[in-house]
């Protein structure tokens, strides 16, 4: 009788533990399922996501490097810059006369005297004379400089020393103009004012011979 209730409370034991087992393994595998489905349902919605994300920081950015805009004041000394310019392009394009070529000359270093044409100061690190509009400006003043040394190395040639050498220091007065901008105008107007200068020194020794 002993054996037989021990018998029995085994065979309970073993239901119990083979029900827990089994409890065990229906939990694993909803476990695992559940792993399988949050991954897939996590690579589903990824890119989603990724992709809200970058629309919002596109959105709401603040882009801490900004362009450095020009005051009131410095727009208004590039734009008395404008005439002067367009004066200047048309000795390119046109059969201009020596004359000609010494008016605009003479308007630019007459509104650098007046203070309408002033030096074109950067209006950050990385501005210079040779960018932008401000590009424009120093390629007119070279050719301004340029039409003035071609009348000048002409008239040497003629022998008219005192018109030469006048017209080379009307030159080096027109590179004046702009020449204190910045270093980078500094550093080329004062190139081009040595290969200037060097034409004088020739013609003062003509002029005196």
């Amino acid at each position: 009788m002993t054996f037989g209730v021990s018998r029995g409370l085994l065979e309970r034991v073993r239901r119990r533990l083979s029900r827990i087992q089994r409890r065990e393994r229906a939990s694993e595998e909803l476990r695992r399922m559940s792993l399988r489905t949050v991954m897939y349902r996590l690579f589903t919605i990824s890119p989603l996501v990724l992709a809200g994300t970058i629309a919002a920081e596109s959105r709401f950015h603040l882009d801490m490097f900004q362009m450095v805009a020009c005051t009131s004041k410095q727009e208004n000394e590039i734009s008395a810059y404008i005439e002067p310019v367009r004066q200047a392009e048309k000795l390119l394009w046109l059969r201009s006369s020596p004359d000609k070529v010494r008016r605009v000359a003479a308007a630019w270093i007459e509104g650098a005297k007046t203070g309408h044409l002033k030096p074109l100061e950067p209006v950050s690190a990385d501005d210079s004379i040779e960018t932008s509009i401000k590009g424009e400006i120093a390629s007119a003043s070279r050719s301004v400089q340029a039409k003035l040394m071609a009348l000048s190395k002409s008239e040497a040639q003629r022998q008219e020393y005192a018109q030469a050498i006048e017209d080379a220091m009307t030159a080096l007065r027109v590179g004046e103009v702009i020449k204190y901008s910045d270093a980078v105008s500094l550093a080329n107007t004062a190139t081009t004012q040595r290969g200037i200068i060097r034409n004088l020194s020739d013609l003062t020794v003509q002029l005196d011979a």
